[in-house]
């Protein structure tokens, strides 16, 4: 294993410094990385591991864009530049709609699926108050965890909530 690591680490990261080299500073610093897996190998994927690294630290979370697969793609360039596009546009809609609210825009330019925190509510987090029961992804978690709380979780909700002063 020790000698598998240190090929692919290497030879991803030199073929990386060769395209920076390309692209300059300024435009690596704004690149979108889409990075394909098998869904078997999705968590910890060795690419994304060592791409996050060569990567403008500040912008990772934005721009490094990790889609788990079923089955291996016959024209990933085709999928990658549909997965982007929808991204970058959902980005861009989320702020031009919640211009005036920065908080709500992010909270839409997220994974998690805002409506599941409506859900989560409405079914009472999977029948229980005890976030530790809920069999669910990180975020979904701590939205259940607010919510046994008490909290509202929604940033939208939160944002009219203190909008009224309530």
């Amino acid at each position: 294993m020790v000698f598998s690591a240190r090929a692919q680490i290497d030879g991803i990261e030199g073929q990386l410094k060769k395209w920076r080299t390309k692209l300059g500073e300024a435009a690596w610093s704004d690149l979108y990385v889409v990075v394909f897996s098998i869904w078997t190998t999705s968590v910890l994927n060795q690419a994304s591991i060592i791409i996050k690294r060569c990567m403008d630290q500040s912008k990772v979370d934005s721009h490094l864009i990790d889609v788990p697969t079923a089955e291996t793609l016959s024209d990933p360039i085709a999928v990658a530049r549909d997965n982007l596009a929808r991204i970058v546009q959902d980005n861009i809609a989320a702020e031009m709609v919640f211009a005036s609210d920065a908080e709500i825009a992010t909270a839409l330019k997220g994974r998690q699926d805002l409506l599941s925190e409506e859900i989560l509510n409405q079914i009472g987090t999977n029948g229980t108050t005890d976030p530790a029961s809920y069999k669910g992804t990180a975020a979904t978690a701590a939205t259940a965890a607010a919510l046994a709380a008490g909290k509202d979780a929604c940033p939208w909700r939160q944002a009219q909530k203190a909008a009224a002063g309530v």
